[in-house]
């Protein structure tokens, strides 16, 4: 549950900083790669802390696919903040949680516990308040 936490402040704090790092008419790919580069280094230097980073081998293309397809995503978050429906923008970006638990029960059939359930019901739950605000 803490972990959760974490990683909703942290998803909540990266979105508003690509926001407002996309506010002026700079280029949003640059903010993109800066975010990416911060997680990379941070990955990075936790692996050597804990010495738990291992190579991922076979699955390497996959990985990077996965990752190829969040910066692309970033991006266009970025773009939308910056000229497109932010609306839209802010509710797709809230769904990120539910298709990550859709799509990891459909590709690696990862079971549904009651604690992501309930975590996705927040994350709808939050979605519909952010929907009529």
């Amino acid at each position: 549950m803490l972990f959760g936490l974490g990683a909703a402040i942290g998803f909540g704090v990266f979105f508003i900083l690509v926001d407002r790092g996309t506010q002026t008419d700079g280029d949003a790919i640059v903010v993109i790669a800066a975010a990416r580069f911060g997680g990379t280094v941070f990955v990075g230097a936790s692996g050597l802390l804990t010495s738990s980073l291992v190579w991922p081998g076979r699955d390497l293309p996959k990985l990077a696919a996965v990752g190829l397809i969040d910066v692309t995503a970033n991006g266009a978050y970025a773009l939308a903040s910056n000229r497109g429906n932010l609306a839209v923008a802010s509710v797709l970006a809230s769904l990120y949680s539910v298709q990550t638990l859709v799509l990891s029960r459909l590709f690696t059939q990862e079971r549904f516990t009651a604690m992501r359930i309930t975590g996705s019901a927040l994350a709808l739950a939050g979605v519909a308040a952010i929907s009529t605000g």
